[in-house]
């Protein structure tokens, strides 16, 4: 056993065993493969849509260009639906830009909104502003809205 300890060739194929045994476990305790675990994250993602009267809303604010809400993991979202024709290359312009930074298409809107927002953008936080938390931060810088308003 003592030969079997000092030998670092027996060390190494004993310790990748237990690391093989371990990851397999641990696999099979996720209970998926690779496909799998993309599959649970889409479903976590998916937006959730209690009723056909809840789609046709969504369906008409969609048509009319107008922000919904909608429940993503359980929380609220605003929704701005943007549209192109079958023949604007602006999808695949959109695509092309969110590949080239690795990021979704949504965040390269956001984004541009963002740049964009003229008088609208976010202003200045005060020079003498001292947060307590990065939540109270992003309030104070307009990013998003006090927690007991962001609900309604």
């Amino acid at each position: 056993m003592q030969d079997f300890l000092n030998n670092p060739v027996a060390m190494g194929m004993l310790l990748f065993g237990i690391c093989l045994i371990v990851g397999s476990a641990a696999m099979r305790w996720i209970g998926t493969s690779k496909e799998g675990i993309t599959r649970i994250e889409q479903s976590a993602t998916k937006p959730t849509v209690e009723s056909q009267e809840e789609l046709e809303q969504i369906k008409l604010a969609i048509e009319a260009g107008k922000p919904f809400n909608i429940l993503v993991n359980g929380k609220p979202h605003s929704v701005l639906a943007v549209r192109f024709g079958p023949r604007d290359t602006m999808p695949e312009r959109i695509q092309a830009m969110a590949d080239e930074w690795s990021i979704n298409p949504e965040d390269v809107g956001y984004r541009a909104l963002t740049q964009h927002l003229g008088q609208y953008a976010l202003k200045p936080i005060p020079a003498d502003f001292e947060a307590k938390s990065v939540d109270e931060l992003l309030v104070a810088g307009g990013l998003q809205k006090p927690r007991n308003t962001a609900l309604h």
